[in-house]
């Protein structure tokens, strides 16, 4: 439902957390390390793909944590970029910008704070408190904007 056009991609972007195998149009190891793209987005040390034929490998953490605790730590800084493994950023700060901050269509952005932690039923408890200081903060700095899950994950 997603093919646009049946046309070769230069790249491939897989999501490991939503299927189990790499694109099968990526047929070989070569191909795979000059088109796959990997975007893993779960917490947890390892990485969901085991192979190194790929391009990139972005992940989300890399240490495992329990109520905000960290009980293991992942690979280090040396290492990550020999597997050319790179960060997926949680948030941006406006002083990252050389212009004010604008969406996509150039229009101002329509609020101060997003924050979409998912929380879930209890398991999230570290999430759950940055949730509920950012919800303070909003009410305390008279901030706009949303806090709040927006689904409940996949």
């Amino acid at each position: 439902p997603f093919l646009v056009s049946r046309s070769p991609a230069d790249v491939m972007i897989w999501l490991p957390t939503l299927s189990e195998a790499p694109p099968l149009s990526l047929t070989s190891p070569a191909e795979r390390r000059r088109k796959l793209v990997v975007v893993d987005e779960r917490d947890a040390v390892e990485p969901k793909y085991k192979g190194d034929d790929y391009l990139a490998y972005f992940k989300r953490s890399f240490v495992s944590k329990r109520d905000g605790v960290v009980l293991d730590r992942g690979p280090t800084a040396a290492s990550t970029k020999r597997l050319r493994y790179f960060p997926v950023q949680y948030s941006v700060a406006d002083a990252y910008y050389a212009d004010p901050p604008t969406t996509t269509d150039g229009k101002d952005r329509p609020y101060d704070v997003v924050c979409t932690l998912r929380v879930g039923r209890g398991e999230f408890q570290a999430r759950a408190r940055v949730l509920q200081w950012t919800r303070e903060a909003m009410l305390r700095l008279d901030l706009s904007g949303y806090a709040g899950e927006l689904d409940k994950g996949s």
